[in-house]
């Protein structure tokens, strides 16, 4: 399993460095084709509300069928999409275009996580999730570098074709997916999951168990948060006259902290209170974005990049490792969809929320909202937590997890979906 789990971790490193490659720069992109406003967060929405609808779909699936087939499906989807990308000159092309994408990611990161669960041994899930999800940041905060970078200095012009730089960046991105799809048809092992199919509650009366509710209440206040850093500090970096490289690197470096501290914090997870990092990391990400609007220069907002950074690393792998807990008794891809679907709904609200307030007001605004919106979602969540015993749920299941058997997985060679 160890094999499996070193295999998941650079599959789902250069899925998510592909995906990242472009995020960063879609705020300006989109711009160049004109749009502003609400229609820019329509663009950004556009993926995130697809991703949101599908994720417990294909998790749910994967529960059932297995999870190789929708993962290399998700994968070869976006060699196309990197494709129809370099002809979306339009902005409801654009808008289309990401609404596609948003479905191809939906067979990717969920059924990825659940993998990672599946893989977990009981009492090790903040460790085990904790290190996947530092692969996932590491690929995220690599990839806006290495898109401005791109956009910035590369770029073909022939008799025969001309490319720019966000052609190139596409073009990237169809590359790593399809250097990923190898990977995964080759090495990846299935994972057959041992409960019973009719044991698998639906999802709609998933959503309604009070453990899971409560960590999508975390997920999605603390996605709305982080969508602002993606969306609109390259709209505030370039009113400032950074370069997009510069931006890129703003972003690389709140990352990239989140990244290179999620494996210490998931270590602290299995030995400390999973419920406290929780909310002691939702107050550092929420004081970060309150303290943007206040940097005056580049090496400023770096170090506030920086801490902001820090509120990630300390709540998300607890996050995640209670999903692994809750989701060996309900079925992992189902949990874990409704976990990204959590971040999705976040990702997809808060630019539009935050749209209209910079309509409305101005940039510095949407900060304070953002880091307020935080601090609402982790008022509600320690509400849930205190009226609802959570605590005491987490640690009965954990303990009977010790007594389940593990995944079952098939060959690592073996072809296709199983």
């Amino acid at each position: 399993m160890r094999s499996a789990f070193f295999v998941l971790l650079i599959s789902v490193f250069t899925a998510i460095l592909g995906l990242a490659i472009i995020a960063p720069l879609m705020a300006v992109w989109a711009t160049s084709l004109g749009a502003t406003g609400f229609y820019l967060g329509l663009i950004f929405s556009a993926y995130a509300a697809a991703r949101a609808i599908f994720n417990p779909l294909f998790g749910r699936l994967s529960d059932k069928q297995g999870r190789k087939r929708y993962l290399l499906t998700g994968i070869l989807g976006t060699v196309a999409i990197s494709l129809v990308y370099l002809v979306a000159k339009q902005v409801w092309s654009l808008t289309l275009v990401r609404l596609l994408h948003g479905v191809m990611s939906a067979m990717i990161i969920p059924i990825a996580m659940a993998y990672a669960g599946d893989l977990a041994p009981p009492r090790r899930e903040g460790v085990y999730m904790g290190t996947f999800t530092m692969a996932m940041f590491i690929g995220m905060g690599m990839g806006p570098l290495l898109g401005g970078s791109i956009f910035d200095h590369l770029s073909i012009e022939t008799a025969f074709i001309t490319l720019d730089g966000m052609d190139m960046v596409f073009i990237t991105l169809g590359g790593l997916a399809l250097l990923n799809s190898g990977l995964v048809f080759f090495f990846l092992p299935d994972i057959t999951p041992q409960r019973k199919r009719s044991a698998l509650l639906p999802l709609t009366q998933l959503i309604r168990e009070k453990p899971i509710l409560a960590i999508v209440i975390f997920r999605m206040t603390n996605a709305m948060g982080r969508s602002v850093i993606m969306v609109f500090i390259p709209l505030l970096a370039l009113q400032n006259g950074y370069t997009l490289t510069q931006i890129g690197g703003v972003i690389t470096v709140n990352i990239l902290v989140t990244a290179l501290l999620q494996a210490p914090f998931g270590r602290l997870a299995d030995r400390w209170d999973k419920i406290n990092l929780i909310i002691m990391g939702n107050f550092v990400g929420a004081a970060g974005l309150f303290l943007i609007p206040f940097c005056n220069n580049i090496y400023i907002l770096f170090a506030v990049m920086a801490a902001s950074g820090l509120g990630g690393a300390i709540s998300i792998p607890s996050g995640t490792a209670i999903n692994a807990i809750l989701g060996r008794k309900r079925g992992m891809g189902a949990v874990m969809g409704l976990f990204n679907t959590a971040m999705s709904a976040g990702l997809a609200l808060g630019p539009l929320l935050m749209g209209a307030v910079m309509s409305y007001w101005n940039l510095d605004v949407t900060f304070f909202a953002a880091g307020g919106l935080v601090l609402l979602g982790t008022t509600a969540f320690v509400v849930m937590v205190w009226a609802f015993d959570i605590r005491e749920v987490i640690r009965r299941e954990s303990v009977q997890e010790a007594m389940e058997p593990a995944p079952a997985a098939s060959n690592p060679g073996e072809r296709g979906g199983g």
